[in-house]
């Protein structure tokens, strides 16, 4: 998750998206991978990691949740600009960073799933010793 975030901000700050000519773009002018949505959830992905960490066990949750939406809005992003040519170092990276949020919400979900277990009373190995 800390990963992912941290190439979204990257992507944010330091890889600026091409600006449209004088005479407009020739597409969709709303790319959602340079939002403040898109840093904001960065950012709070960032804090859900560190959480996730320190062995806070809602983080998996929201973290599966969060990478989703990060997920949906970076495809969404390099499916817009991979239709125009002008963009296609961003969408390369907005690629990147949809790669980065499954990846994130794969190990999320699987997290999620792995938090189960035995109970302590049902441990096999909690059999009374008899004698």
């Amino acid at each position: 998750m800390i990963f992912e975030s941290a190439w979204t901000l990257y992507m944010q700050f330091a890889l600026t998206p091409t600006s449209c000519p004088a005479n407009g773009c020739p597409g969709p002018q709303f790319v959602p991978a340079y939002s403040l949505v898109t840093v904001a959830i960065a950012v709070i992905i960032s804090g859900d990691g560190i959480l996730g960490l320190w062995g806070a066990s809602f983080a998996y949750s929201v973290g599966a949740i969060l990478s989703a939406v990060l997920l949906i809005l970076l495809g969404y992003s390099a499916w817009v600009q991979y239709g125009f040519a002008f963009l296609q170092p961003e969408a390369e990276q907005a690629l990147v960073g949809a790669v980065l949020a499954g990846v994130a919400l794969v190990t999320n979900i699987w997290a999620i799933r792995g938090r189960g277990g035995i109970p302590e009373q049902a441990n096999p190995m909690n059999l009374p010793v008899f004698g």
